[in-house]
Parts: C-alpha cells; sequence; structure tokens
C-alpha cells in the first residue's frame, strides 16, 4: 500500500511535465528533433543559450512523456522518432533560427555529439535534409529586410526617373538669392526714408 501511494506523486509530476510539453508543442511554430550523445554539460549550456537568443528552447525530453505530449498537437506525426536520447528545439516565433543554430552547432562540433534526426514545420514532417534546407534560409529579419528592399525598390527607380526628367526639362530649383545679399536689399529701403 506504501508503494502505491508514493507512487502517485512520481504520476502527478511526469503528468505535470507532459502538459507542459502539450502547451509548448502547441505554441511553437517548428519543431527539431536531434540525437544527444556524449555532448558535454557545458556545450549543451552554450547551445542552449545560443537558441534563446531567438526566442528558441532545446529540450532534452524522456521519449515516453514527449509522445504522450504530442497527442492533440501538430507535431503527433514526430512520434515515430522519438528512440534513444532524443533533444527538442522549438520556436515560438522563426522558424529558421533553431535549424540555423543547430546546423551551425553541428558544423562547429564536427557532427560529434548532436545529430538532426528530423522534424515538422506547422505540422509538416522535415527530414534531417529538409531541416539543413530550412537552415540555408534566411534569418526573419534578413528577410524581412530583403522583403522590404524589394518594396523600395520601384518607388526609388520612379523616384530617380522624375528626377532626371526635371534636370532633362531644366527645372529644379531656381537660384535663390543668398541670406547676405537679400539682406542688404532689405535694409536700403529702410535707410532711404525721409527724415522729420
Amino acid at each position: 500500500m506504501a508503494s502505491a501511494t508514493k507512487g502517485r506523486p512520481a504520476h502527478a509530476e511526469k503528468q505535470k511535465e507532459v502538459d507542459r510539453l502539450n502547451d509548448r508543442f502547441k505554441r511553437a511554430e517548428v519543431a527539431i528533433l536531434a540525437e544527444v550523445r556524449g555532448l558535454t554539460v557545458d556545450k549543451v549550456t552554450q547551445l542552449r543559450a545560443d537558441l534563446r537568443k531567438g526566442k528558441a528552447e532545446l529540450k532534452v525530453v524522456k521519449n515516453t512523456l514527449a509522445k504522450r505530449a504530442l497527442a492533440g498537437t501538430k507535431y503527433e506525426s514526430l512520434k515515430d522518432k522519438f528512440k534513444g536520447p532524443v533533444a527538442v528545439a522549438l520556436s515560438f516565433g522563426d522558424v529558421v533560427f533553431p535549424a540555423k543554430t543547430l546546423d551551425e552547432f553541428v558544423r562547429s562540433n564536427d557532427g560529434k555529439g548532436l545529430k538532426i534526426i528530423g522534424g515538422s514545420l506547422a505540422g509538416k514532417a522535415l527530414s534531417a535534409a529538409d531541416v539543413k534546407d530550412l537552415a540555408a534560409l534566411p534569418s526573419l529579419e534578413v528577410g524581412r529586410s530583403m522583403l522590404l528592399g524589394m518594396f523600395m525598390q520601384p518607388a526609388a527607380a520612379m523616384a530617380r526617373l522624375l528626377d532626371a526628367y526635371e534636370k532633362k526639362l531644366g527645372g529644379g530649383k531656381k537660384d535663390e538669392p543668398k541670406p547676405a545679399e537679400a539682406a542688404p536689399a532689405a535694409e536700403a529701403p529702410a535707410a532711404e526714408a525721409p527724415k522729420t
């Protein structure tokens, strides 16, 4: 009887963890799975810090809890990939950032310690090659600036065209008198006023 009572708090803690994971999976824009073997605590801590810079997180989870947490989310298709020591990178904003960060980490460590095994983007399954392709895309900030540049390009071209046309016709600003020349002219009529 004592062991049954003792087991209940552990079950409640596991259920809380499943609920927390389920909430994260529901809010995440992208989930990337990686096999983690032989990484030092320092390297994992550094990877987590790098991911946090882009509002992403890395969580090493128990496979059975992760499979339960995936239920009712757009990432249910990932259940089969939870074999062995698996870490999940979740991003709640930029979908490229975690892929780029994990890919850089793998390259900087010569592929040792972390192996990307796949993921899912908005419910669409991604292979390891797809994640690598995702990492090759520009980041959200760079993409926005590129898009803004594309929007601004026609307006800038039109402004240059109108400016060139105006110069060709001889338009533009007329030569206005300089402030130094305008001041004596304004004083001269005041000096000519008759004295009474």
